[in-house]
């Protein structure tokens, strides 16, 4: 069920260039249809700075 329902309908779409690497793919139910959509990147951590470093 989840490869019908996800993987196969996200391969397709980035066969078609809907989605590119590194892209995250935001899924959502419109009713009872699974809806794709990139989500807007996340901000980046910040990596803590290290004592005596």
């Amino acid at each position: 069920v989840i490869q019908r329902e996800l993987q196969n309908p996200i391969a397709l779409a980035v066969l078609e260039g809907r989605f590119g690497e590194g892209d995250t793919i935001r899924v959502s139910l419109d009713g009872d249809q699974l809806r794709f959509a990139t989500a807007a990147p996340a901000e980046p951590i910040p990596e803590p700075e290290l004592a005596g470093a």
